[in-house]
């Protein structure tokens, strides 16, 4: 990361190529995208708790304590469904 780079999750409009950051706290380390693309969660290593991000707007909607120092996230599809 750059350090004149806010800390925060980039997010690429592949269309229009512009660039907006979505304030997380720092060492943020990893992503995941709900199955339906409507919510990233982001771990924060350093603040013990992964940020809860509504991808239509770029906001951080919930921050969950997780405990110490969460290495990674990930989501699964509702139950009873299969994504293909």
């Amino acid at each position: 990361m750059d350090v004149n780079t806010p800390p925060g999750v980039l997010v690429i409009n592949t269309s229009t190529k512009a660039l907006t950051t979505v304030g997380v706290g720092e060492n943020s380390q990893h992503v995941a995208v709900s199955p339906d693309g409507a919510r990233a969660y982001v771990s924060q290593c350093n603040a013990a708790s992964v940020s809860v991000i509504d991808t239509g707007t770029h906001t951080v909607i919930d921050t969950i304590g997780v405990g110490t120092y969460p290495m990674g996230v990930g989501t699964t599809a509702p139950l009873g469904r299969r994504r293909r």
